[in-house]
Order: C-alpha cells, then sequence, then structure tokens
C-alpha cells in the first residue's frame, strides 16, 4: 500500500480514496437488502465491513443475482458462508447478516461511478477464532435451488 494512502481522507470528487484492486481482507456482512437490479431481477446487496487491519472499517458491496448465468456464483458465495439453500424456503437477507468472510477486493465502474466491490471469485472462508478448519459446506443439486 502507497505511504501516503489515507483511507478517511476524501478524494477531490467528494468520495473516498479507493482501497487497490486486489486487496484481500477479511470482513463482515453489515447488511443484505433484497433489490431489483436495473433490469428487473432480483438479486440481493451485500455491505462488508472490513474488520482489518488494513482499510478496518471501510465497505465493500457485493451484489447477488438470482437469474441464470449468475446464479452459479450466487449459490458458491452462499456455500462459503454455511449458508445452506433449499427449495422449501426463502433465502432471506437475514441470512447473510453477521457472516464473516476473506474478501478479494477490485475496482468497478458502472454507469460512470467508480467503487470497491467483491471480486467475482473474491469470497472465501474466514478462519474461526479458535483456528479449527472452514467447511463451507455441500452445495445442493442446480434444481433444488430456490432461485
Amino acid at each position: 500500500m502507497p505511504d501516503d494512502f489515507d483511507q478517511d481522507e476524501p478524494t477531490p470528487e467528494g468520495g473516498f480514496q479507493l482501497i487497490p484492486a486486489g486487496t484481500v481482507a477479511e470482513a463482515n456482512c453489515i447488511t443484505a437488502e433484497e433489490r431489483t437490479s436495473g433490469s428487473g431481477k432480483p438479486q440481493m446487496q451485500l455491505t462488508w465491513r472490513i474488520v482489518g487491519p488494513e482499510f478496518k472499517g471501510r465497505r465493500v458491496w457485493d451484489d447477488l443475482c438470482f437469474v441464470d448465468g449468475r446464479k452459479a456464483r450466487s449459490k458458491a458465495v452462499c456455500a462459503t458462508l454455511g449458508i445452506v439453500l433449499s427449495a422449501k424456503a426463502a433465502l432471506l437477507p437475514s441470512a447473510f447478516v453477521g457472516k464473516r468472510a476473506v474478501l478479494t477486493i477490485v475496482v468497478d465502474t458502472y454507469n460512470g461511478k467508480t467503487k470497491n466491490k467483491v471480486g467475482y471469485d473474491g469470497v472465501a472462508p474466514a478462519a474461526p477464532a479458535d483456528g479449527t478448519p472452514v467447511d463451507a459446506g455441500d452445495v445442493l443439486p442446480e434444481e433444488e435451488i430456490p432461485f
């Protein structure tokens, strides 16, 4: 990280300095909201707060989309976080809140706005404090996924 990086220093455009692409950081999911994409597709927007040591307190966003072509990533993230998917139960935002993961952060520009977000393969299990190995759980077959 550059010596002159100040995570709380606003950029000239009024935002915060971007976290460098490729940064790997442990984070907690602090909010999850059901949303609709610009094209009308269902998605879940996750807000992650980095727990440190670098970039502690900074937020990073992730959108999980539940449509063909994007379901595989959403299912993989759920499995990594230990969220069991069931065709008989709705996937609620509360299933994500409080989960901890190791994120790989990227820089993304969409509709003229540049921000940090979680990379496509950017969610990995966080090691428990006691050092117990992490088991991401089993992934359900495609036909049993509720989205």
